[in-house]
C-alpha cells in the first residue's frame, strides 16, 4: 500500500485515432460517426468503384471538418493511404491532453446505382460546302451547280442553283428538287464561298438523322481561263566580259617579242617570218615577209566564250600593209582549227578593210549542227582600233563568224605583214571573252481543263498542249517550232510555272516569243464538303440498381430531386416502377423497370416517354431503412491515447510519497490531492471504479480553478458534456473521504461517485459552487451505509435529474446542503439528519427516520 500524491506534471499529448474500412461498398455506402449523443453520416456518392472506400472516408473527413457541432470542432479529420494502398481516416484532438470518444459504424446494407446510359437530346446533321475557283482564278461568272444527297431514300438532286445564289435560294432549290425535304426540314446559311461557306442543317422530320456526305456538281458553272507567257530574260545580252590576253609591249628597245611575257603572263612563241622587235614601246615589223607569233592562254576546257579582239597600231601610208589575228587550237600546226581575220589598207585609202580571210574549223560546213566545239549563227565581235579610230565589224563577218569553245591551252596569234622598207607598228594587242544571255520564258495557266497551242514568229505551230502538261511535253513542243535545244522545268501553275530556257543553236540569241492560243482552256472549281456535326437520335437515361446484403426493411429512390415512398426490400420491378411513377417529376408512362435488384438480376430503370433525351442527374438510392449485415467493416485503432496533467489515469501525474516514483493510484492506496496552485484540475480518465482506495484526502489548498470532474454543459464547445463528469472511485473497508482540510479556500467543483461502496465523507470547507444548481462538492453513491458530515461548504447529494444517492446519516454543522430528488437519507430505524447549523435544501429527497433540525 502506498500514499499517492497528485502532482499534475504529465506533459499534454494529443489523442490520435485511425479508421480503416473493408468489405463490399456499394453505391449508397454510408459511414456514421457518433460522438457523445450526436452523429454525422457520410455517403460515398457516385458509382461504386475500387476507390469507393477511399471516397467514403474522404466524404466523412469533409463532413466532419465542415460540421458546426461543437464536439467535432475539437477534433480535425484527415485522410491518407498506407503503403499497401489501404485508405484511412485519422482523427486528432486539436488541444493536446483533451480526449475525445467516437464510435464509427457502417450500419446499413449498401445499394449500388450505376449509370448505364446518359440521356441526351440527340443532335442534327450539319454539313457545309464551299465552291472556290482554281488558285488565282476568277469566281464563277455564271452558270449553275446542283447538290446530290442521299437522305435515306437514295440519292436526290436539287434544282439548279445559280452561281452566287443566296442561302434562301439554295434552300429553295434543295426543297424543290429533293422529295425527302420540306422547308421545315432544312435550314441554310451562307452562299458557298470560302469567306461565307454554305451551312446546311437537317431538322424537323429529319432531326437527329445521320446521312451521307452531300456532293456538288459544278460542271455547268462558267468562267474564263487563260494561259500567260512572259519573258524572264532576253537572249543575246552580254552577261560577262573577261580579259584573256593583253600586251602593251612595254620593254627595252630591241627586245625580240619571243623573249618576253605578255602583260597577262603569257609567253610569245615565234611561228615564222622575221623577228618582231619592240621599239619605243611598240611592236614594229619591217621588210617584205610575214611575221607570225602565237601565245598560249589557258582556258577551262569547254568554256564557251565569244571573242573580242582589240588591236591598236599604225599600218603606215603604203599599200597592202596587213594585220592578221588568229584563234587556234594548236600552236604550230596550221592545219588545225583556226580563224584568221585580215585587216588591209590600200594606197590612198582612208580606212582599213576588215574581212574573214580564212577559216579552218574541222569542216566548217558542219557547224550548223555543231561539232561539240562550235555553235553556228553567233558571230565573233571583233573590234579593231587603229590610231584611236574604231573600225566597225561588217555584215560579212557578222554572217559567218561563230561561237568558239577553246580547249585548255588554246593559242591566240598575231601576224604582221609589210612590203619593202615600210614598217607596220602595233601599240597593243588584247583578246577578251564574253558570254551572252540565253532566252528564258515563264509560261503558266489558271485552267483546270482544256488545251492551248504555241505558234512561233515563223508560223510554226505546236499541236494541242494539255493545261497540266509535263515539263517534257513543253520542251518537245518548243523544240518542234524553234531551233536548238530547250530546258523546261515546273508544272505550269501560277505557283510553279513552266520555265523554258533556250540552248544549243539558240543559246545567247534574242528569240521572239510565240503567240498563245488559250481559247480551248476552261476554269475548274474546287469543292470542299465537310460534316460539321453528325446526326444522332435522342438517348434515354438508364440506371441499374443492386442491393447488397440486405435481409429486410425498406429503401427509397430519388430522381430529379424528388424521393419515392418506401419500397420494400425484394419488391418486384412493377412495384419499383409504380413508386417512381408516383414521383411528380417522373409521372406515369415515363419510366420502365425490370429485374429484381440483385447482383445477378439488377433493377434496370429506363426513362421513357416525355423524359427520353433529357439529361437527368444520377438516380440516388437511400439505404437507411434497410436491415441486415453491414456491407462494410469498420476498424477503429487508437494510435495515441490522450495524456496530460488533467488525466487521473496518467501515471506521470502521481508520485509515491515514500519512494518518489511515479504511478497512478491502485487498490489499497491512500490518495492525497492538495496542490492546486497551478490549476491542476483532474478532468479526464475519471472512471476508476475498479480501484478500491483506502482513503481519499482533498486539501483545501486544492483551490481556485482546480477541480475534479467536468460541468454537465461544455461552455467552450456549446454542447452537453459526453465525457465522464464524476470521478468514479471505489473505497474499501471503512474508507474515508476528507475534503477541505488545511489552509486555503477549497475547490469549486469536486464531483464524486463512490458507487456501491460504503463510505464516510467529511467536508470541512469548500469554495463557492462553479455552477448554479449544484454544490462545490457533488456526490452520488448507492451504499445505504454511507455517512456525510458537512462542517462547512456547499455540498449537493444527487443534485441532477437521474442521479441517485443513499445515506444512512447526514450531519450538518454549517454550510449549504442540497438533497436532490434522487437522494435518500436514513434507513427508517433512527435519526437520519442531524442539523445544528447551516442550510438544508431538501427538495423532493426521501427522508427515512427522524431529523433533528436546529439552527
Amino acid at each position: 500500500m502506498a500514499t499517492r500524491i497528485y502532482t499534475g506534471d504529465a506533459p499534454a499529448i494529443a489523442q490520435r485515432t485511425r479508421i480503416t474500412l473493408s468489405g463490399n461498398p456499394g453505391e449508397a455506402a454510408d459511414l456514421t460517426a457518433t460522438i457523445g449523443r450526436k452523429s454525422i453520416t457520410a455517403e460515398a456518392g457516385g458509382e461504386a468503384t475500387d476507390d469507393t472506400l477511399a471516397t467514403l472516408l474522404q466524404a466523412m473527413a469533409t463532413a466532419w471538418n465542415d460540421s458546426d457541432l461543437g464536439e467535432l470542432a475539437e477534433v480535425t479529420a484527415t485522410t491518407g493511404s498506407l503503403l499497401d494502398g489501404t485508405p484511412y481516416l485519422d482523427l486528432e484532438a486539436d488541444t493536446p491532453g483533451v480526449p475525445f470518444a467516437v464510435q464509427f459504424d457502417a450500419p446499413h446494407p449498401t445499394v449500388d446505382v450505376d449509370t448505364l446510359q446518359l440521356g441526351g437530346p440527340g443532335q442534327n446533321e450539319i454539313q457545309q460546302f464551299t465552291i472556290d475557283p482554281a488558285p488565282t482564278g476568277p469566281a464563277p461568272a455564271g452558270g449553275a451547280y446542283t447538290i446530290q444527297w442521299d437522305l435515306g431514300s437514295g440519292v436526290e438532286t436539287s434544282a439548279a442553283i445559280a452561281a452566287g445564289a443566296s442561302a434562301e435560294a439554295i434552300r429553295n432549290s434543295l426543297v424543290s428538287g429533293m422529295p425527302s425535304l420540306s422547308l421545315a426540314d432544312v435550314a441554310v446559311s451562307g452562299t458557298g464561298t470560302t469567306e461565307e461557306p454554305c451551312v446546311i442543317e437537317l431538322q424537323g422530320a429529319l432531326a437527329g438523322t445521320n446521312v451521307a456526305l452531300l456532293t456538288v456538281d459544278t460542271s455547268s458553272l462558267t468562267g474564263d481561263a487563260t494561259a500567260t507567257l512572259k519573258v524572264v530574260q532576253e537572249g543575246g545580252k552580254p552577261v560577262a566580259d573577261t580579259l584573256i590576253v593583253r600586251d602593251t609591249f612595254t620593254a627595252a628597245d630591241g627586245t625580240e617579242l619571243a623573249s618576253r611575257t605578255s602583260d597577262t603572263g603569257h609567253n610569245w612563241q615565234k611561228q615564222s617570218g622575221a623577228d618582231l622587235l619592240i621599239r619605243n614601246n611598240r611592236l614594229v615589223h619591217s621588210g617584205d615577209l610575214n611575221s607570225t607569233y602565237m601565245l598560249s592562254a589557258a582556258h577551262g576546257a569547254d568554256t564557251v566564250v565569244k571573242m573580242q579582239v582589240v588591236l591598236s597600231g599604225d599600218a603606215g601610208p603604203q599599200a597592202s600593209r596587213g594585220i592578221w589575228i588568229y584563234v587556234r587550237s594548236t600552236a604550230v600546226d596550221l592545219t588545225g582549227d583556226y580563224l584568221r581575220v585580215k585587216l588591209t589598207k590600200d594606197i590612198g585609202a582612208a580606212t582599213f578593210t576588215l574581212s574573214i580571210e580564212e577559216w579552218r574549223f574541222g569542216a566548217f560546213a558542219t557547224l550548223a549542227t555543231g561539232t561539240g566545239k562550235y555553235v553556228s549563227g553567233v558571230p565573233y565581235d571583233i573590234t579593231i582600233r587603229i590610231g584611236g579610230q574604231q573600225v566597225l565589224v561588217d555584215t560579212n563577218l557578222e554572217r559567218v563568224a561563230a561561237w568558239y569553245t577553246p580547249v585548255a591551252g588554246s593559242y591566240y596569234g598575231l601576224q604582221l605583214n609589210s612590203y619593202g622598207d615600210h614598217q607596220l607598228s602595233v601599240d597593243s594587242f588584247e583578246i577578251h571573252s564574253s558570254k551572252e544571255s540565253d532566252e528564258q520564258w515563264r509560261l503558266f495557266t489558271d485552267a483546270a481543263a482544256g488545251t492551248f497551242a504555241l505558234t512561233s514568229p515563223a508560223g510554226d505551230a505546236t499541236g494541242p498542249i494539255d493545261h497540266d502538261a509535263a515539263a517534257a511535253t513543253i520542251k518537245a513542243a518548243l523544240e518542234a517550232i524553234y531551233a536548238g535545244t530547250w530546258t523546261v522545268t515546273g508544272t505550269g501553275t501560277v505557283g510553279d510555272p513552266w520555265i523554258a530556257t533556250a540552248g544549243g543553236a539558240m543559246a545567247g540569241t534574242d528569240i521572239s516569243e510565240p503567240t498563245l492560243d488559250d481559247t480551248l482552256l476552261s476554269l475548274g472549281y474546287l469543292v470542299d464538303v465537310a460534316t460539321l456535326q453528325e446526326g444522332s437520335g435522342a438517348t434515354a437515361e438508364q440506371w441499374q440498381v443492386i442491393i447488397h446484403d440486405a435481409t429486410g426493411g425498406n429503401f427509397q429512390l430519388s430522381v430529379l430531386g424528388q424521393q419515392t415512398m418506401d419500397i420494400a426490400f425484394g419488391a418486384s420491378a412493377a412495384t419499383v416502377q409504380s413508386a417512381l411513377e408516383a414521383v411528380p417529376a417522373v409521372g406515369p408512362g415515363n419510366v420502365t423497370v425490370s429485374g429484381a435488384g440483385t447482383t445477378g438480376d439488377p433493377y434496370l430503370i429506363t426513362l421513357v416517354g416525355d423524359l427520353v433525351g433529357e439529361a437527368v442527374p444520377q438516380l440516388i438510392a437511400h439505404n437507411e431503412d434497410l436491415t441486415g449485415p453491414a456491407s462494410i467493416t469498420v476498424t477503429q485503432t487508437t494510435l495515441q491515447n490522450s495524456r496530460g496533467p488533467q488525466h487521473w489515469d496518467d501515471p506521470l501525474n502521481w508520485i509515491d510519497a515514500t519512494t518518489g516514483l511515479a504511478g497512478f493510484p491502485t487498490t489499497g492506496d491512500d490518495v492525497v490531492i492538495e496542490d492546486g496552485d497551478r490549476d491542476r484540475s483532474l478532468k479526464y480518465g475519471l472512471d476508476q471504479s475498479a480501484v478500491k482506495l483506502n482513503s481519499l484526502t482533498i486539501s483545501s489548498r486544492f483551490e481556485s480553478g482546480a477541480q475534479i470532474g467536468l460541468a454537465e454543459h461544455n461552455e467552450d464547445g456549446g454542447y452537453h458534456e459526453y465525457r465522464d463528469t464524476y470521478l468514479q472511485i471505489g473505497l474499501q473497508g471503512d474508507a474515508r473521504i476528507e475534503i477541505g482540510a488545511g489552509e486555503g479556500s477549497g475547490s469549486s467543483r469536486i464531483n464524486l461517485d463512490t458507487g456501491s461502496d460504503a463510505v464516510t465523507i467529511r467536508v470541512l470547507q469548500t469554495n463557492g459552487p462553479a455552477a448554479d444548481g449544484v454544490g462545490a462538492v457533488n456526490w452520488i453513491g448507492t451504499a445505504a451505509a454511507s455517512t456525510l458530515l458537512v462542517v462547512d461548504g456547499f455540498v449537493a447529494v444527487a443534485p441532477l435529474a437521474g442521479q441517485t444517492a443513499s445515506l444512512e446519516r447526514l450531519t450538518i454543522r454549517q454550510g449549504v446542503v442540497t438533497l436532490g430528488a434522487g437522494a435518500t437519507v436514513g434507513d427508517g430505524s433512527g435519526m437520519a439528519i442531524d442539523k445544528s447549523g447551516g442550510e438544508l435544501i431538501i427538495g423532493r429527497a426521501t427522508i427515512r427516520g427522524t431529523a433533528m433540525i436546529n439552527g
